[in-house]
């Protein structure tokens, strides 16, 4: 009976990028840009499909960043503004 070392997390995963960088390599050879933009497109929508909804909190959350945004710039303006005048 033979008995095998586990392997780390890091050298799996190393192994894999390896693995998936060929498996991109060989699968898009050959192909023009058109092709591979829609291919790029089509996982865009999927990865679209599957999102989930925002929470309500998540989007209140959202409102409060914008709007903090939106008051910021609106200050920056005021002193640009202030300072223009005071020259």
């Amino acid at each position: 009976m033979t008995t095998t070392q586990p392997i780390s997390w890091q050298t799996a995963l190393q192994h894999y990028h390896v693995w998936n960088n060929i498996e991109y390599q060989h699968r898009n050879q050959g192909q023009d840009g058109v092709k591979k933009w829609q291919q790029f497109l089509a996982l865009m929508e999927f990865g679209l499909q599957i999102k989930p909804e925002p929470s309500l909190y998540e989007q209140q959350q959202k409102v409060n960043v914008l709007n903090s945004y939106y008051q910021q710039i609106e200050q920056f303006e005021y002193r640009k503004r202030q300072h223009g005048q005071s020259n």
